[in-house]
């Protein structure tokens, strides 16, 4: 009867279940680092730890909202040899015909040599947005529609003009004189 009992017990009591891999990826750092905004095209790099137990391969793809994103190119990854640790660096790019479209997570897999069969999954939140370069007004075109907004965004101390410093005063001067410039010939 106690043998039934102890089994019982035991048998309720939480306990940690072997998984297939013991893979991690760990300190993740983006460049741009998170919040940033990126032009399409441009590629978001990351830089992260990683210790595999059998040959393995490994993906960084992103994410928004849950979903992993179809409008990206990324990079290949080479065989990371079973046993071993280290560092490594991947990237990925967004090309889309929206205006803005927004990264949330980097979704990390480690996956066996024939990337066949997903061994650890990692999730890392990040702030990221690609932006069509020039379209202040997120109208999807770039265009001369798009320097009233900009110039607004100059003036109030660089407002949603992403990923732009505040400007110098002399750039702000140039901008000025370049716009009167342009005020006064069509009048003419």
């Amino acid at each position: 009867m106690r043998t039934l009992v102890a089994f019982v017990l035991v048998s309720f009591l939480p306990v940690a279940i072997p998984i297939l891999s013991a893979a991690t990826i760990s300190n993740v750092i983006t460049s741009p680092t998170s919040p940033a905004a990126l032009n399409y095209g441009n590629y978001l790099t990351f830089d992260f730890d990683y210790s595999v137990d059998e040959d393995s391969r490994i993906f960084g793809r992103p994410m928004y909202n849950g979903v992993r994103r179809t409008d990206y190119g990324a990079h290949p990854s080479p065989l990371y040899p079973a046993g071993t640790s280290g560092s490594a660096t991947g990237w990925f790019t967004l090309w889309s015909s929206q205006p803005v479209a927004l990264v949330d997570e980097i979704y990390f897999q480690i996956m066996d040599s024939t990337a066949t069969t997903v061994l650890f999954e990692h999730f890392e939140p990040v702030e990221h947005a690609f932006l069509l370069l020039g379209d202040m007004n997120n109208d999807g075109a770039v265009n001369g529609l798009d320097v009233a907004p900009f110039v607004d965004a100059v003036i109030s101390g660089g407002g949603d003009v992403a990923g732009s410093a505040v400007p110098e005063p002399s750039t702000l001067l140039l901008v000025t004189i370049a716009l009167l410039g342009l005020l006064c010939r069509r009048r003419h």
